[in-house]
């Protein structure tokens, strides 16, 4: 096993439970990518920061949300300069000082000065800002629950980047804000046939009397719903209120958090000329509130089962394949349309195809042998039992109720993330493997039929669906 010192920092404020939290994990280059996205997804924060070693600049980080890696992000920047200044790695006595920090978007220079109550700021400077894809109102308005005419008139809604894309969606009102509710399932197909990574609802008006401006920062599962302060956004705002001309002065005060209870604050200064801005700083304090030590598998331990870290050898797999590598290669073509129907125009045919190839594997013959072999029984038996111990193992589904008969195998599955595709795909996960018996070794005569005899939201919003499965031997009984 192998302990990495691990902080926890409340970014964009001065007081330990407020602001935007963020995991710092320090000399973290021994971990993969596949354990510093494992660690995230633990953390279920915001965002977790890695702490690396830099040939280019003073220092290198890598950025994770619970879901993905992103390129820059402000209150993991924040962040990270505390946990710096927490452990010693950076000395900040004689302020101001400059270092360099290197991120997968590029290197920005961050500075760190006393306020004048005697706190440390770290005010990070992000990319000059590219302005990309506009939206239509009535489009984002419907996602967020709200009508076209509550989108700030005269502006447009518009993904803007500074190392990041986010879209900015002003708003006449912070009442307004209040009432933004996403359609998850639609502002999910929105974002996927967009450019953006997530929406940054906003108004001309602080929570406080010190704000110039406050914002909701709403993105999908697995990543959080609602952001504290989003130091990336804020940036991102900054360059777009300045451009079109929404905020009389290049420097104001950026709130959010408020009514999540956990308010932050941010600095915000645009460099350059509205029709050439070069720059944003964003700006803002930082309290360590966790100390601690992160355990994990040594990063460069092998055990008998791995040939390589992190990969099983197919043949020590300690379970059998899952159910849907038994696919034949025939059931590929209703396999890729279901798909191409399921996410419209963001999923083209070729990458359609490369999915269905990844389930409809060729070993179909072998794995079902396998599967045979390992539990024996009759052929349902044998289903039931992949359905229990295979599908069970899976995070994305809860398998529960299931029953066996002479004849027919039933059971329940609470299925969550792209739950919309699932529903739209029906049967192709299963009924296309049963439909090619022949590739699967039944040694009764088993002739599968199968039908779907639920579809259903859980919960509204919630991105999961409920099945029930019925599977039935059509074969005449002796």
């Amino acid at each position: 096993m192998a302990e990495f010192t691990l902080l926890q920092v409340d970014a964009f404020t001065d007081r330990p439970l407020a602001g935007n939290p963020c995991a710092v994990v320090l000399d973290a280059d021994a971990l993969s990518e596949e354990q510093m996205q494992a660690i995230a997804l633990e953390m279920n924060l915001s965002e977790t920061a890695f702490l690396l070693r830099s040939s280019e600049a003073d220092f290198r980080a890598r950025y994770f949300t619970p879901a993905e890696e992103i390129p820059l992000a402000g209150h993991p920047t924040i962040a990270l300069t505390v946990a710096l200044m927490d452990s010693g790695r950076l000395d900040v006595s004689d302020s101001p000082i400059t270092f360099s920090l290197e991120l997968p978007a590029g290197i920005i220079p961050i500075e760190v000065a006393w306020n004048e109550a005697g706190r440390p700021v770290a005010t990070m400077t992000q990319l000059k800002p590219s302005f990309l894809r506009t939206y239509s109102a009535e489009a984002v308005a419907q996602v967020a629950g709200l009508d076209p005419g509550d989108i700030l008139p005269g502006a447009p809604v518009q993904t803007v980047s500074t190392g990041t894309p986010m879209l900015m969606v002003p708003l006449r009102s912070r009442e307004l804000l209040c009432r933004v509710h996403l359609d998850l399932p639609a502002f999910r197909s929105l974002r996927e046939n967009g450019d953006f990574f997530s929406a940054h609802f906003f108004c001309l008006e602080g929570a406080t009397e010190s704000g110039d401006t406050f914002a909701r920062h709403l993105g999908v599962p697995p990543d959080t719903f609602e952001d504290p302060f989003t130091g990336s956004a804020t940036g991102c705002m900054g360059a777009y209120l300045w451009r079109y001309g929404l905020v009389d002065e290049p420097r104001f005060v950026a709130e959010q958090g408020h009514w999540m209870g956990r308010p932050g604050s941010g600095r915000v200064e645009v460099v350059g000329p509205r029709d050439a801005i070069e720059s944003v700083r964003i700006g803002g304090s930082g309290v360590t509130i966790l100390r601690g030590q992160l355990t994990v598998n040594d990063p460069g331990a092998t055990d008998s089962r791995t040939g390589a870290q992190g990969r099983l050898r197919p043949e020590e797999n300690s379970r059998p394949a899952p159910i849907s590598h038994l696919v034949r290669r025939e059931a590929q073509a209703p396999l890729v349309s279901a798909l191409i129907e399921a996410f419209g125009d963001a999923f083209g045919k070729e990458e359609a195809e490369a999915v269905a190839r990844e389930v409809i594997r060729e070993d179909a013959i072998a794995s079902g042998r396998e599967l045979a072999a390992r539990y024996g029984g009759s052929s349902l038996d044998i289903l039931r039992k992949v359905v229990e111990e295979v599908w069970a193992e899976d995070g994305t589904m809860e398998v529960r109720d299931v029953r066996l008969t002479e004849r027919t195998l039933e059971f329940d599955v609470t299925r969550c993330g792209y739950a919309e595709m699932y529903k739209k795909l029906g049967l192709q996960e299963l009924g296309s493997l049963l439909s090619c018996s022949r590739d699967f070794p039944f040694q009764d005569g088993f002739n599968p039929d199968i039908r779907l005899e639920r579809s259903r939201t859980v919960m509204e919003g919630a991105d999961c669906c409920d099945f029930r499965y019925v599977l039935m031997d059509r074969s005449e009984p002796e």
